[in-house]
This record gives structure tokens, C-alpha cells and sequence, in this order.
């Protein structure tokens, strides 16, 4: 099937929503070629984030889109969401740490220590959610261990508040600060001490 001209590449719902959004989003492989094919916009924003599909696939860790919508789609890697979210960060979100060796490898200059609206980078984000994978990835990759957002937190904070016992000792094996403080002066033994995680601090201590 082809379409005579591209009068549909901006074809959305009302929320903004465009064919290709939702193929990315169902995994439909073969759809997203097709609609590439025909000239439906692949880097057409919406939905309520006002997002790209790319967003889209890569939130929810979708490989197989994301390199489709690269290769064939030459979409731009760039761009962010209403809430500062960018592709590496949507990458870490899915806790799919291949997305997020993807992402790495394939987007040349990808900034590893981008912060959001939040002052949060994907480091941040792969600590809290105790994805433990993705963070020794990110670590590889260079990003900053103590990096601190918009509320004083490094990534060690974040794997404290979430209890990662693995993450914890990635970052501490890797030379994170555990005395820096966060803005209203909590260090990690504070942050322990309010997760009820002390023991377990100590013991990670012990073993690094």
C-alpha cells in the first residue's frame, strides 16, 4: 500500500496521538516500517508528556522500535518530554538494561549525566529504582557518582531510600562520597537511618 502523498504524517487523536505512537507502543514492528514507509512524521510529539514515539519504545524498553525509528526513521535522539525527560532517561525508566546499553552505544555524544526538570540524570533514576544492571552500565559508561539533583541527593541517596543492597555497593565500590550531605544536611548514614537500613549499611560497608 502506498499513500500518494503525506497528507496523514501528521494524522493524530485528539491527545495528539499519531498511528506510528501507537505501533511503537504495541511493539508492532512491521506497522512502524510501514508507516515510516509512508511518511507518517516519527518525531511527531504527543500524548500527555508530549512525547516522540521513541519516548514511547524507549520507556517501555522496546529495542527492536527504537532501532527501527533510528535506522530507518533517522529520528532525532534529542529531543525531551514536557518533563525534561529525554531518551536516556526513558531508556532507564523501562529497568530493561539492554534498552539502556542501546541507547548508550548507538547515540553518538549521548550526554550520560543529563539532568531533568529535577536536576535528576539517569543515574539517579537507575539508583532509585535499584537496577542494579542499568547503574553498573552507567558507571561504565562515566557518569558523574556524585552528581547531586535539585534536593541535594546523589545516586547513593536514591539507592538508599530503595534499599538496593546491589546498587549500594556498586556505588560505594566505585568511589561515590557516603558523607556527602544532601541540602538539608542528610548524609547516607542519615538516609539509612531513616529507611530503617543501618544494619544493612554497615554490612555493606563491611564488604566493600
Amino acid at each position: 500500500i502506498e499513500y500518494p502523498n503525506n497528507e496523514h504524517s501528521q494524522m493524530t487523536d485528539n491527545d495528539g496521538v499519531s498511528p506510528i505512537h501507537w505501533a511503537s507502543l504495541n511493539n508492532r514492528l512491521t506497522a512502524v516500517e510501514f508507516l515510516i514507509h509512508n511518511q507518517f512524521d516519527p518525531d511527531i510529539s504527543g500524548g500527555d508528556l508530549n512525547a516522540t514515539p521513541i519516548l514511547w519504545a524507549a520507556r517501555y524498553g522496546l529495542v527492536y522500535i527504537v532501532d527501527k525509528l533510528i535506522v530507518k526513521g533517522h529520528v532525532r535522539t534529542d529531543t525531551l518530554d514536557s518533563t525534561g525527560v529525554g531518551i536516556l532517561h526513558a531508556a532507564v525508566f523501562s529497568s530493561n538494561a539492554l534498552m539502556v546499553a542501546y541507547i548508550l552505544k548507538m547515540i553518538d555524544g549521548i550526554d550520560v549525566d543529563f539532568q531533568d526538570l529535577n536536576g535528576r540524570s539517569a543515574l539517579h533514576w537507575a539508583a532509585y529504582q535499584g537496577d542494579h544492571l542499568t547503574v553498573e552500565l552507567l558507571i561504565n559508561s562515566g557518569a558523574k557518582l556524585d552528581l547531586q539533583d535539585e534536593q541535594g541527593f546523589t545516586a547513593i541517596h536514591w539507592a538508599m531510600v530503595n534499599g538496593s543492597s546491589k546498587s549500594i555497593q556498586l556505588l560505594v565500590n566505585s568511589g561515590s562520597d557516603i558523607n556527602l550531605a544532601t541540602s538539608d544536611g542528610k548524609t547516607c548514614w542519615t538516609v539509612a537511618s531513616d529507611m530503617n537500613f543501618t544494619e544493612q549499611w554497615r554490612k555493606i560497608l563491611a564488604l566493600c
